[in-house]
């Protein structure tokens, strides 16, 4: 079965009212264990209400079914503390959510609020600290107001690491970095997909970010789900994306530039890797076709 499963979601806010506005109409999306999906679309497009179903911060009422590991969310029986155990929702600027005086009482929080030993509690801090590459004998007993914003943003993730969920849910998570906090995040969320088996569902208006790590793309726009795809199969829709406000990566774009000036590359390449390849591909190919001209 799924690990995640919507079906017929709506959801309208101020309803009955001259104001209100439809987030989301009539979803319908399943999410396998283990897949990392890119949720995509532009501000208002429905991303972030979406996801706020997924960890019970919104319940369905009469408007569609959201089942998470088994569990429905609309179910008042369903207890959110069990619900947000499997499901770790991480927000843009999770930083500004940071209030302990230390890192490591910071990433303990969600462990003590479940009751769990303070043996058990301190075992997952410094394995979340560690997953974060924070060495927990360095900045376990740190101030979070010393730290970098990029530090800042990792221990905000391991506080959600350390309730070892299933599902990890990361909402415009580079938002704000610089270019080398970025990499190294996006290489972390990388490692915990591959090495944890995590199911991750990252939102992220970045093309180039999503392209790199996740194995299918799912396209939003007012509300309505537009495209569900592998990353190759909706970049392809390149004008489509383009009609809604939305683009393909850099590297996708160049490389269908060079296919349109004639050269025999791979127009869907995602990553610079790819594009690598073929344009190493095609400069040997040349050579062999220039070595055979000179025999």
């Amino acid at each position: 079965m799924p690990i995640i499963e919507i079906h017929g979601l709506t959801h309208q806010y101020l309803p009955g009212t001259p104001m209100a506005v439809t987030a989301l109409s009539n979803i319908e999306l399943s999410v396998e264990a283990g897949e990392f999906v890119g949720i995509l679309g532009h501000t208002g497009s429905g991303k972030s209400t979406l996801v706020q179903y997924l960890n019970g911060l919104l319940r369905p009422k009469d408007t569609g079914r959201v089942i998470v590991d088994g569990n429905d969310v609309g179910d008042r029986k369903v207890p959110l503390r069990a619900l947000r155990q499997r499901v770790g929702l991480v927000f843009q600027y999770p930083e500004y959510q940071i209030f302990e005086e230390t890192v490591a009482q910071d990433v303990a929080f969600g462990p003590t609020n479940l009751g769990l030993s303070p043996k058990e509690v301190q075992e997952r801090v410094q394995e979340a600290l560690r997953a974060v590459r924070l060495d927990p004998r360095r900045y376990g007993d740190r101030s979070p107001y010393e730290l970098s914003g990029g530090e800042l943003r990792r221990v905000a993730l391991a506080g959600v690491l350390a309730m070892r969920p299933k599902i990890l849910i990361l909402d415009e998570p580079t938002a704000g970095l610089d270019p080398r906090g970025r990499d190294q995040l996006l290489e972390l969320v990388r490692s915990w997909h591959r090495e944890r088996h995590l199911t991750v569902l990252m939102v992220s208006h970045s093309m180039d970010d999503v392209a790199q790590l996740a194995n299918r793309l799912v396209v939003l726009h007012r509300g309505h789900l537009v495209m569900n795809g592998t990353p190759r199969e909706v970049f392809q829709r390149a004008a489509e994306l383009e009609a809604i406000g939305l683009g393909i990566p850099q590297v996708t774009q160049l490389m269908i530039q060079l296919h349109q000036a004639g050269l025999p590359v791979d127009p869907a390449c995602l990553t610079l890797d790819q594009a690598e390849r073929e344009l190493v591909r095609l400069g040997a190919g040349k050579g062999r076709k220039g070595g055979a001209t000179r025999a």
